[in-house]
This record gives C-alpha cells, sequence and structure tokens, in this order.
C-alpha cells in the first residue's frame, strides 16, 4: 500500500518536472543569457562612459521594464504600493521600482509572483517586436507570434528557436543598413536590451512565485493521475501558447547579442582614442565568468529542446 502511494507521489512529481521543463525549459534558457547580456553590456557603456551612460539608455528601457512589473500585478491582483517608472539613484544603485503586495492566501497572486518577477523580459521582448514591425515593415516578422498548439510538443521548442532567429536574421539584413529607421530601431533595441532582465530582487521574488507553481502543478497532476492524467491535448495547447513566448526571447537574445557587439566596438574605438589599446580583449578576459554562463544558457536551451 505505502510503495503504491510512493510510486503515486513520485509519478506525479516526475510529470511536473517534464511539464515544466516543457513549458519553461527554453524560456529560462534564455533569461539566463538575457540576465548575462545585460550585465556585460552595462559594464562596458559604464566602463567607458562612466555610471550616468545608462541614462542614455534607461530613460526607455526602465519604464519598459517597470511597466511589465505593473500590467504583471494588475493581472496577478496585486496592491500597486508604489511606482517609480523611472527615477535614477546613483546611491542606491536603482533606476526605477515597483513595490507591490499580494493579498493574503489567494494562490493566484502567490503563483503570480513568479510573472511578474519575469515579465520584463516577456515586456521588453514584445516592445523589441513592436518596434520592428513599425520601423522595419519589409522584414519577415509575421510567423514569430503564431500560435501552434495543433504541433507535437516535441517540435513546438526547436519551431520557436528557428523563428526568433528567423526574426533576428531578418532584422538584421544589411538590406536596412541605409535605412535611418533601422539605426533608430538599433539604438531602441539597445535601451531596451540593456534593462530587459530582472533584477535581483525581481529574481528573488520570482523563485518564490516558482516554488507554489511548482507546488499547484504537483497537486493538479497528483489529482488528474486518479483520472488518467491531464490530457495530451491540454499539455501540448500550453506549450504552443509558450512557444510565442519562447520566439520572442531568442529574437531578444540574438538581438542583445548583437548589441554587445556593437557596444564592444564603440568603446574599443573610444578607448583607442584615448590611447588604450586592446580594450575588448580586456573586458571579455575580465567577464570570462558571464560568457560562460552564456554558454551554458546556450546549451541548455539545446538540451532542453533535445529533452522535449
Amino acid at each position: 500500500m505505502l510503495a503504491d502511494v510512493g510510486d503515486h507521489l513520485l509519478g506525479a512529481l516526475g510529470t511536473t518536472l517534464t511539464q515544466l521543463l516543457w513549458l519553461l525549459g527554453p524560456a529560462a534558457a534564455c533569461a539566463l543569457a538575457l540576465h548575462q547580456l545585460e550585465r556585460l553590456t552595462g559594464a562596458a557603456l559604464a566602463g567607458t562612459f562612466g555610471w550616468r551612460s545608462v541614462l542614455v539608455t534607461g530613460w526607455i528601457g526602465v519604464p519598459v521594464h517597470e511597466l511589465s512589473h505593473v500590467i504583471a500585478c494588475l493581472v496577478f491582483m496585486h496592491e500597486l504600493e508604489e511606482v517609480k517608472l523611472f527615477d535614477p539613484d546613483p546611491e542606491a544603485g536603482t533606476l526605477g521600482y515597483v513595490r507591490h503586495s499580494a493579498p493574503a492566501a489567494n494562490p493566484w497572486a502567490e503563483v503570480g509572483r513568479f510573472f511578474i518577477g519575469v515579465a520584463p523580459l516577456l515586456g521588453g521582448g514584445v516592445a523589441l517586436y513592436t518596434a520592428a514591425r513599425l520601423l522595419l515593415p519589409g522584414a519577415e516578422l509575421g510567423g514569430l507570434t503564431a500560435h501552434d498548439a495543433s504541433l507535437p510538443v516535441t517540435q513546438l521548442a526547436p519551431l520557436a528557436f528557428a523563428r526568433g532567429a528567423h526574426a533576428a536574421s531578418a532584422i538584421l539584413s544589411l538590406d536596412h543598413v541605409t535605412e535611418p529607421r533601422f539605426w533608430l530601431f538599433l539604438y531602441l533595441a539597445l535601451c531596451v536590451g540593456a534593462h530587459l532582465a530582472p533584477s535581483a530582487r525581481d529574481l528573488r521574488g520570482a523563485l518564490r512565485g516558482a516554488v507554489a507553481l511548482f507546488v499547484l502543478g504537483f497537486l493538479v497532476n497528483l489529482v488528474a493521475s486518479a483520472f488518467g492524467g491531464i490530457p495530451s491535448s491540454v499539455i501540448r495547447g500550453a506549450v504552443g501558447l509558450v512557444a510565442p513566448v519562447t520566439a520572442l526571447l531568442v529574437l531578444a537574445t540574438a538581438l542583445s547579442a548583437v548589441m554587445l557587439v556593437l557596444v564592444l566596438v564603440v568603446t574599443s574605438l573610444v578607448e583607442r582614442a584615448r590611447g588604450a589599446r586592446g580594450h575588448a580583449l580586456r573586458f571579455l578576459v575580465s567577464h570570462g565568468a558571464r560568457l560562460a554562463l552564456i554558454a551554458i544558457a546556450i546549451g541548455a536551451f539545446a538540451a532542453a529542446v533535445a529533452l522535449t
């Protein structure tokens, strides 16, 4: 009897972990890469131009970041206590913030902590996509956010990666180099990408919500297992809804990587004019750990795709 109960619990646990891998694995890998790319870009700018360089990107990127939190708070019934969309404070090291609280004993609000914490990833991805559609109407982006609930789960993550990579190549096409709107888009991409990733405080809140999300998923699977489990069509539909988000994050990751390269080129030229040589190489060596984390994130994405 106890063995049967143990098998039942382990089965629900394994199912929940697999489902979360399908739903969040590729997106989590992109989030890790974006977090490191943001830190590298910020360090490159600050190292050459000082802390105030963040104002050049922050006046657009920070409000996008904070508004993403605000919208998620409203969706998940959190009370907004104080909102600063852009309020640079060099002493505190903050550029803006959203203070919020969740109603007691509300599972929806508790799970929402995860989505509130990671909301800037989605908000930034949507902002980049919208800017590309408006400024580069000739770029082929139509399929990026398509919903494919009819496809097998194993095909959705590779498809999301392919669509995000295709959108990035369409945006960064050499055909756009002579268009002023392209360079405006690159500036907007730098602004958004430099403030896209959740902060350490955001991630702490997201972790608490992730625990609640896992517990909820485990309980649902535990109950559903007595009735044959959650229908595959439901899982496929859920993963299909997440796939466009993953595609947006792949696009954001690719654009952020390109922005980092461009920032390193510009800062290297400035440092060279100041008499310093080898700036880019020194920067890459001194931030080897972050580059390693980006490589790990790419490997994790590949692993998530393979395991699904």
